[in-house]
């Protein structure tokens, strides 16, 4: 607070906000749209807050996120008449009914020490959900390789029976790391062997390698069972780990290991914090990963910038701080620096003992370099993810970082193999960075490509299968036919699966009950607001090409509430297809006396120029 000036506190301070302060309004608006707001701590009891909530929805409009709060119930005291709790719990629903008028989700508590779980439980799924997201593979990608650099030391080696050791390197593929379901077939082995040994045959070291190596591949998943399992198998590493004579050597791999259950748990700052004072190098590495990917660049910058000298260990990460933070140059010189060094020792056959560890440096690097300009153009186009850009919509700039994007994909393809890509974490993540900046750049049938070699990596990624539903006449349908019978295997509980199932199955394969049974699965598994309106559109479209119009309007019914704009603009483009032109037109003058939703406006518009052109013909 600079002064006692920029307080607001009365009704004309709220009043006179909007224009003193537009360029922070205009922020908020931006921030509002983009975000969820909880509102915790206030009832809105006070009248000058009630006067603020106006404010905020005089300047969000019906258009806003949904805001949540939470409301604490009255309590029964004894002491007090029976009468008064009655009007308190009458007052209570009243002021619920108020909120929820006004597009609140009130989420009512009877004792304040339950927000804590709530907290929790909110910062869990909104980790869950990142997860999921089109750019969670490629972020996750710098969590999980974050220390798979080199396969066990040698004085460790030796505390290890030879199957353990075995079968734990085939399980992480020798230091490379396979995608998750290579490794989950290859962890069963392993979770045999562990499970049956003969008591006593297995070393605590033994016993604990095994572990790591099954955390290791459960985390590799986005699934809640998958995380759970790797729970189990860290608390088992941990008893394994006080049993040990050999503590120290263990101490930072176990440390690490912690730290990224932490992250994919949700508890994000407990995993940076558990790591913010090593020194050791590969725990330097996760430290800075984690950093970039809780969107802590600045902070992490502030250790790359200290330090001149930049551990092999790291220097990838290092290298993704500087392209997040802008230092482009310094980032290209140290890429330059680095490979020069590498190609050095892998000259003189001295890479593999060196601190580089091998051959699989290689592909990270350049993995790493092109994702970090893949990034970079994303961000540059001030859209919030890819999904959402087309080609032709990258700035100049954003172009250029592509094609740099591009290149080092080919590079790390030199050395890698694009036969089999499930062998190769990386490799799979750089395959989808090329389908994308490909498909960007307009290099279509090198995008067509990379989406071919990516439909053998399963599970199969989301923005894998759009690509393909997106550009599905220019792919053999028996690839189409399997790409849809995976993704219902590969994503039983995911709504953006089944809708793209419905869609293909009904306007390519032609099998309209299939179509129509995946529909009805995506509306079941529909639960968020943002879903209900994804599912709502296909339904109409899916419904119109099948000719089960009517059917599909009462699907968008019940998925949306009454006077909803949606849901009003699907239900004039049926009227619309059903012939009922001047109707339809009327609806789309008392929508656009709105403030749209994105994409309406623009959907009508192409209605009224498509109904032109059949007029004029």
């Amino acid at each position: 607070m600079d002064s006692a000036s920029s307080m607001v506190i009365s009704k004309p301070d709220y009043t006179r906000y909007k224009t003193s302060h537009k360029g922070f309004v205009e922020w908020l608006n931006a921030i509002v749209a983009q975000n969820t707001v909880l509102f915790l701590g206030t009832s809105f009891d006070d009248p000058r807050l009630n006067d603020a909530d106006d404010h905020v929805l005089e300047l969000f409009g019906d258009f806003r996120r949904q805001p949540f709060i939470l409301l604490k119930r009255p309590q029964k005291r004894d002491s007090a008449p029976e009468g008064n709790f009655e009007i308190d719990l009458a007052d209570f629903e009243a002021r619920c009914e108020d909120f929820r008028d006004r597009g609140f989700l009130v989420v009512p508590i009877d004792q304040y020490d339950e927000i804590p779980d709530i907290l929790q439980d909110v910062q869990t799924r909104a980790q869950e959900r990142k997860r999921q997201s089109d750019m969670s593979g490629f972020e996750s990608g710098r969590i999980l390789q974050a220390d798979h650099l080199a396969v066990l030391e040698k004085n460790l080696r030796g505390l290890l029976d030879e199957k353990t050791l075995q079968l734990s390197e085939h399980v992480l593929g020798k230091g490379r790391l396979p995608t998750f379901l290579v490794m989950a077939e290859r962890a069963e082995a392993l979770i045999t062997h562990l499970e049956n040994a003969p008591l006593g045959r297995l070393s605590p070291e033994a016993r604990l390698e095994g572990y790591l190596a099954l955390i290791e591949a459960f985390l590799n998943s986005n699934k809640q069972e998958h995380m759970n399992r790797a729970r189990q198998y860290y608390e088992r590493a941990n008893a394994a780990y006080n049993e040990s004579g050999h503590r120290a050597d263990w101490q930072e791999r176990l440390l690490r290991i912690r730290a990224k259950l932490l992250f994919f748990e949700g508890k994000t700052d407990d995993a940076i914090e558990s790591l913010a004072h090593s020194h050791d190098p590969k725990t330097v590495s996760l430290w800075l990963a984690l950093l970039i990917d809780s969107g802590r660049s600045e902070k992490a910058y502030e250790y790359v910038s200290t330090h001149s000298k930049r551990h092999p260990a790291w220097v990838c990460q290092a290298l993704s701080v500087l392209m997040e933070t802008d230092h482009i140059q310094e980032a290209e010189e140290i890429y330059a620096e680095t490979m020069h060094e590498y190609s050095a020792l892998q000259k003189q056959g001295q890479l593999k003992d060196s601190e580089f560890r091998g051959e699989f440096f290689y592909e990270k690097l350049h993995f790493f370099m092109a994702h970090a300009f893949f990034n970079r153009a994303i961000r540059l186009t001030g859209k919030p993810e890819f999904s959402i850009i087309y080609p032709g919509q990258l700035t100049q700039e954003g172009e250029q970082l592509c094609k740099k994007a591009l290149l080092h994909i080919d590079r790390l393809f030199e050395q890698a193999s694009r036969n089999n890509v499930s062998e190769s974490y990386v490799a799979s993540l750089a395959l989808g960075v090329e389908m994308i900046a490909a498909h960007l750049l307009g290099e279509t049938n090198r995008a067509d490509k990379a989406a071919k070699d990516l439909i053998l990596v399963r599970p199969i990624r989301q923005e894998v299968a759009q690509y393909i539903a997106s550009r599905v006449h220019h792919f053999d349908q028996t690839l189409i036919k399997e790409t849809v019978e995976n993704l219902a295997l590969d994503h039983p509980d995911c709504v953006w699966a089944f809708e793209i199932i419905a869609v293909v199955r009904g306007k390519i394969l032609n099998d309209t009950k299939a179509s129509w049974d995946a529909l009805k699965k995506a509306v079941n598994l529909a639960a968020s607001p943002e879903e209900k309106a994804d599912i709502s559109r296909t339904a109409l479209d899916v419904g119109i090409f099948l000719g089960r119009q009517d059917e599909a309007l009462a699907i968008i019914n019940d998925l949306l509430p009454p006077d909803d704009d949606l849901r009003n603009f699907l239900e004039a483009k049926f009227q619309y297809t059903e012939g009922n032109h001047e109707e339809a037109e009327q609806a789309f003058i008392q929508l656009e006396k709105q403030n749209l939703l994105p994409g309406i406006g623009a959907e009508i518009k192409y209605l009224r120029g498509l109904h032109a052109i059949k007029e004029e013909k």
